[in-house]
């Protein structure tokens, strides 16, 4: 596959050159393919090779080759190429070397680490987050292409991986997370350190995203991102206290194991409620209202949780540090945290 890919590769970088030199349009035109014909072989390759190392045997030479031919033509057929074509033709170029970079760096790993899916796993994130983060800190220091294509390399390049770094953090928040050869830590562990740096990579593209042409970024009040950012935190939260119930406790990382775990209702309930205290005191401070209603509805969600859930299926003690744990909480958020005054009631 290795030696297809390079031969494309210069076939058409050299149909590029060629047609430069002979000023020969439709030869120019046609090395447009070439990144096409580089896209279909990446994922011909890891649909039929996804357990070997896409740089081995050559590929070192070979991805990086059709890399360098396609923005060569990129920066020679600028001017020539049609203009939604040639920002495509960025866009597509960094995404699939994320995906090539991500797929090598998950073959090595598991190549050092073989007895754990984890660290391959988080591979496949941690390539799209690192791009974003050189994007946001060097970027603007490479006039061609970064600046000269400010939209699309901090627009819908950067959404795109960002959309796909949202769904590894759901699908991250299902996995066991098992660190070895390290020992499990809370919060320090491999797999929950990638959550929070993607999530850190994905709020700095946001922020800086609302001074480019993305409309689902641009479009959205100000005041959006920080409840996005505060439920993908409590998300991730959830996933962290049946993580750490696993590891440290015993219980079967599945959803029935968990669910018939005392241990992990107790838990969880103390996380909701106190989720609920903090943002029902913070909103009742700053006088937003709506921001209350989201705790009192967390707090609602939690109650129907102990009876529906912590009664039918937990024991004693599980039932009754839930019941204690959420009376107590709701008893301080009562004295802590009132609702706040319609702005009519405020004003007067």
């Amino acid at each position: 596959m290795n030696s297809t890919v390079a031969f494309s590769a210069a076939s058409f970088y050299a149909f590029g050159l060629l047609a430069a030199r002979l000023r020969w349009g439709a030869m120019g035109m046609a090395s447009m393919l070439h990144l096409p014909f580089a896209a279909a072989f990446v994922l011909m390759a890891f649909v039929l090779e996804r357990h070997t190392q896409p740089l081995a045997h050559l590929g070192w030479v070979a991805w990086p080759l059709a890399m360098y031919a396609w923005y060569d033509l990129l920066w020679g057929y600028e001017r020539v190429w049609p203009r939604p074509l040639v920002r495509y033709g960025h866009a597509a170029g960094l995404w699939s070397m994320c995906f090539i970079g991500a797929w090598a760096l998950a073959r090595g790993v598991a190549s050092w680490i073989p007895d754990s899916d984890t660290w391959q796993f988080i591979s496949w994130g941690l390539v799209p987050a690192a791009m974003i983060g050189a994007l946001l800190r060097w970027g603007v220091r490479l006039e061609w292409p970064v600046r000269r294509f400010e939209s699309v390399y901090f627009g819908g390049a950067s959404a795109g991986l960002v959309g796909f770094l949202l769904l590894w953090l759901l699908a991250s928040c299902f996995h066991a997370g098992d660190p070895h050869p390290l020992a499990y830590v809370p919060l320090l562990n491999p797999l929950e350190l990638t959550q929070g740096f993607l999530l850190l990579a994905a709020v700095l593209w946001a922020i800086r995203g609302r001074r480019y042409e993305i409309p689902i970024i641009k479009d959205w009040p100000a005041s959006y991102l920080p409840g996005v950012l505060a439920a993908g935190i409590f998300v991730v939260a959830n996933a962290v206290v049946a993580r750490a119930v696993h590891h440290m406790a015993g219980v079967a990382f599945t959803l029935r194991g968990l669910m018939f775990s005392a241990l992990f209702e107790a838990a969880i309930a103390i996380l909701w409620g106190v989720t609920a205290l903090a943002v029902m005191a913070f909103a009742s401070r700053s006088g937003i209202r709506q921001l209350w209603f989201v705790g009192a509805g967390l707090l609602a969600m939690l109650i129907v949780k102990l009876f529906l859930i912590d009664l039918a299926g937990t024991g004693t003690v599980g039932r009754i540090v839930s019941f204690l744990a959420t009376g107590a909480l709701m008893l301080l958020i009562g004295y802590v945290s009132p609702i706040p005054p319609r702005t009519e009631e405020a004003r007067s």
